[in-house]
């Protein structure tokens, strides 16, 4: 993961975006949908700024969503290929699942 890495998110009705910062710069963003029933995050796209590729900041998402759900409950569903893939690499993250 990144030095200076930076998380905002923001969770209006049904949407969830996730964004991230490195060194104060917007450098990529997860998002989706939410749901307050369950509660459940369905993750759709996860997206990397071109100039900040390969500098940990999708790892860095990915961490701190595993801790946005650990920490408050929340369940995870995902549509995104990157975060399947992270799954499958963190096996013990699973138990977000849906």
């Amino acid at each position: 993961m990144a030095d200076g890495l930076t998380y905002r998110v923001l969770i209006d009705g049904e949407k969830f975006l996730l964004t991230a910062f490195l060194n104060g710069q917007k450098a990529g963003w997860m998002e989706g949908d939410f749901s307050d029933d369950i509660p459940l995050i369905t993750l759709n796209h996860t997206y990397t700024d071109d100039q900040f590729r390969g500098q940990g900041v999708a790892s860095g998402m990915y961490a701190y969503l595993i801790k946005l759900c650990a920490n408050n409950g929340y369940k995870l569903k995902p549509v995104c290929s990157f975060v399947q893939g992270m799954l499958n690499k963190n096996p013990e993250d699973k138990k977000y699942l849906l």
